[in-house]
């Protein structure tokens, strides 16, 4: 469960920079360098968030076998509203 983790993040990232997935994908490396820096809940939604690569990643498990992972610069609130809306800050963005 976490490779699909780990896989999210990575994609979130590279969505993010704009650099897309090729034969670099795998140089990311997406988790925290600092112990303290490693996911933890966020609140009662179930919502993981760390940094790494200079970027905040903010993570949620949803259906089975599925992981939704978010690449933001700043630190932000991230509401995954029923699955098919993602809020950043009060503002529906998908």
């Amino acid at each position: 469960a976490r490779f699909f983790g780990v896989w999210a993040a990575r994609e979130s990232f590279v969505k993010y920079t704009g650099q897309g997935i090729d034969a670099g994908f795998s140089e990311y490396c997406v988790i925290p360098v600092k112990e303290s820096e490693w996911p933890r809940m966020n609140d009662e939604e179930g919502i993981e968030t760390w940094s790494a690569q200079g970027s905040y990643f903010s993570e949620t498990r949803f259906r089975e076998n599925y992981t939704l992972c978010v690449c933001t610069r700043e630190r932000c609130r991230i509401e995954f509203a029923d699955h098919r809306e993602i809020m950043i800050d009060n503002q529906v963005i998908v």
